[in-house]
């Protein structure tokens, strides 16, 4: 069952809600990469340089995943809408005069909006009421997530088999594991294309990506020679004893699968396309959420400590440590080989 650790992040999630969750994330990883680093300062080398690369840090993107430009664009348009509107509906019901209110645009491409209610008026409201403001935007993007994620499982459910939308399925590398031989080599996100001349693209389903892995690595053996082909290059590692099997060759790289969907038709196109704006909104909406409730400048969370906590040296002691907690979980990033 769940461990001592498990049950402390479960009871901090509940006590301190998602702003606690972020900072212990945080912490969690700082830790693990500070070590990291200690340990390659101490010893400088590729694996341990690799290791550090390894953990899991802040990434920017998901490997693996291509975001849709147009869809994106959409997504985020939709994710500020929601958010700056919502401000500006709990404003204008607490009597705040609204100072601006419009669309941002991108040559003629809306990308989002923005509502500016008068500060001034803010501050002279009670504190109930400048919380309610403060945090509308993120229990908006809250909401949002909900309702975008019953819109995909409603598509998935009865529109695509409806279609009869397929996927292929796709290897991909989502980690490397220090001190084995693709460690440094291979990167996350690649595609894998051939692993010893078995194919990994366009597989049909799961089962068939198992089925395909097995058959690449049945050769796999100590210091047998494995060759992988991936969308940047072919290479060819010696395989290394695993620690809990001596008869079976590791290069060490942890697999993940990517798919793309067969579609035929227009409507099946827009369903997809409708479906990609769906699944990046609540994405979106969820983590902009949660982000937002951290007390940091210029975030909604900064704003609603501000408004409930009166001590303003411990907002900025709290603040300031998020701040130093994700650039230690970005340096990760500085360490790829």
């Amino acid at each position: 069952g769940p461990g001592l650790i498990t049950y402390v992040i479960y009871a901090i999630t509940i006590l301190a809600g998602f702003s606690g969750f972020l900072i212990l994330s945080l912490l969690i990883g700082a830790e693990t990469i500070l070590w990291s680093i200690i340990q390659f300062a101490s010893s400088p080398s590729t694996s341990a340089a690799g290791a550090i690369a390894n953990q899991a840090g802040v990434a920017p993107i998901i490997p693996g995943i291509d975001i849709p430009l147009f869809a994106g664009v959409i997504s985020i348009a939709v994710l500020l809408i929601i958010h700056e509107f919502s401000h500006g509906i709990l404003a204008k019901r607490a009597k705040v005069k609204l100072k601006e209110i419009g669309l941002l645009v991108f040559g003629f491409i809306p990308i989002g909006g923005y509502v500016e209610p008068d500060e001034k008026m803010v501050e002279k409201l009670d504190r109930t009421k400048q919380t309610k403001i403060f945090s509308a935007g993120v229990a908006a993007n809250f909401i949002a997530t909900i309702v975008f994620f019953l819109l995909m499982l409603a598509f998935m459910m009865y529109l695509f088999p409806a279609m009869q939308i397929n996927y292929h399925y796709n290897v991909v590398v989502a980690s490397t594991v220090p001190n084995y031989p693709a460690n440094g080599v291979l990167k996350s996100g690649m595609k894998i294309l051939e692993w010893n001349n078995v194919s990994m693209t366009n597989l049909s389903t799961q089962s068939s990506v198992s089925a395909a892995l097995n058959a690449a690595k049945a050769t796999d053996r100590p210091n047998a020679t494995v060759s992988i082909v991936t969308n940047t290059g072919s290479y060819k590692f010696k395989a290394i004893p695993s620690t809990s099997n001596s008869s079976i060759g590791l290069i060490g790289i942890s697999i993940g699968t990517e798919y793309t969907p067969v579609i035929n038709g227009w409507y099946a196109h827009a369903a997809y396309f409708l479906f990609t704006i769906f699944a990046l909104s609540m994405l979106l909406n969820f983590f902009v959420g949660i982000l937002n409730l951290a007390p940091i400048p210029g975030f909604d969370g900064w704003r609603i400590y501000g408004a409930n906590i009166k001590s303003q040296k411990f907002i900025n002691f709290v603040g300031a440590l998020i701040i130093i907690l994700i650039i230690v979980n970005v340096l990760p990033w500085f360490f790829y080989i």
